[in-house]
């Protein structure tokens, strides 16, 4: 197993985890709202697309 296949299997591995959990890898879907998940008052992501 080189290592660009184990890092490929890690990362499937890890969005199957955070699916699982209910949590969206951020390039998928920014914030979206969920009980669960505090929404942070300030967001850095704003700012640059305000830009």
């Amino acid at each position: 197993m080189t290592n660009e296949e184990r890092e490929i299997a890690w990362r499937e591995q890890f969005l199957d985890d955070m699916q699982k959990v209910g949590i969206k890898p951020y390039y998928r879907q920014r914030y979206e709202p969920a009980l669960h998940i505090p929404v942070p008052k300030h967001d850095p992501y704003a700012e640059l697309e305000e830009r």
